[in-house]
């Protein structure tokens, strides 16, 4: 495997899982490579059961639930895993993937995003990574976006390449829209001119007596105060901060009047190690439950961060 080959499998049943998961694990096993299995206790349980303890034992199996928390997280996580596997001189890597989207619409964009993102990020990867599409939990619109997000699709009927797909600039740039915003007035709303510890001091009051979530309310002022920095001083420092709490649910949007954003998947993985600055988007996105972004009503970009307590 010379780069990345990266699959969506739509399945419907626990013997259609089997039937294509179950081999893709025994010959990676056979080839020597390094196997991840990242997918729900239950799929777990059934490979076990096809394979026996002599393949599985040699299978890293990670639970899903745990795994895919946020995207640039998840990111990272792979990049250690993948840089560990190397380092101990498998031949290549085989993953299952299986996504968690979440519940809101926010989330599965998010997490489509980060399908499509990976075919960048690991671009040079000697892997080929499988990601479930189980069409009894996920919604339609989820499972329509798989076409789009992987070069190749398999099926009950086999694995073909995917008409449908999108590079991912061309993919994530169609989604950089911000939708779902609460349609009451904002709980705060205030000018970027107010400054970096106004805006977090009026944040931080907002999100703390909002939710009882103290993790939830630390990383939301974290990520709303990255956001804003990063509007004042790259994008003209004009523009606003918009703020709602619902309960527990909490969403921050930062527009300015700057010149918007170069590359649409910024955020996606850490910039890299040399660069000073730029890691607002990446922190953002570890932090939060979605991260959008937009087009500012002043003409620059506008980011809308979501999160809720679990």
């Amino acid at each position: 495997m010379s780069g990345l080959v990266h699959d969506a499998f739509v399945f419907s049943d626990d013997g259609e899982y089997v039937a294509s998961m179950a081999p893709f694990v025994r010959e990676g096993v056979d080839r020597g490579e390094t196997v991840v299995a990242v997918t729900l206790p239950s799929n777990l349980a059934l490979l076990h059961d096809e394979l026996g303890t002599d393949v599985t034992e040699r299978v890293r199996a990670i639970d899903a639930r745990n795994w895919y928390e946020h995207p640039p997280a998840t990111v990272a996580g792979y990049s250690r895993l993948f840089r560990d596997a190397l380092r101990s001189g498998a031949p290549g890597l085989r993953v299952i993937g299986e996504v968690q989207f979440g519940m809101s619409d926010a989330q599965h964009d998010a997490w489509l995003c980060y399908e499509s993102a990976l075919n960048r990020v690991f671009a040079d990867l000697p892997a080929w990574v499988v990601c479930p599409y189980d069409t009894r939990l996920l919604p339609a619109d989820v499972v329509d976006g798989a076409s789009a997000t992987h070069p190749f699709v398999a099926d009950g009927n086999g694995r073909f390449a995917s008409d449908r797909y999108a590079d991912p600039e061309t993919f994530v740039s169609a989604r950089q829209s911000i939708d779902g915003l609460p349609a009451r007035r904002p709980d705060i709303d205030i000018g970027l001119d107010a400054g970096v510890a106004e805006i977090r001091r009026r944040v931080t009051a907002l999100t703390r007596a909002s939710t009882a979530d103290e993790v939830l309310a630390d990383q939301f002022v974290v990520a709303a105060n990255e956001i804003a920095t990063n509007a004042i001083l790259h994008g003209g420092g004009r523009g606003r901060v918009r703020m709602w709490a619902d309960g527990n649910e909490l969403v921050c949007v930062v527009s300015d009047a700057g010149p918007g954003l170069d590359d649409v998947l910024a955020g996606f993985e850490p910039p890299a190690s040399e660069r000073v600055g730029g890691r607002g988007l990446w922190i953002a996105r570890q932090l939060c439950d979605a991260v959008q972004l937009g087009r500012a009503p002043e003409g620059g970009l506008a980011v809308a961060l979501h999160a809720a307590a679990r």
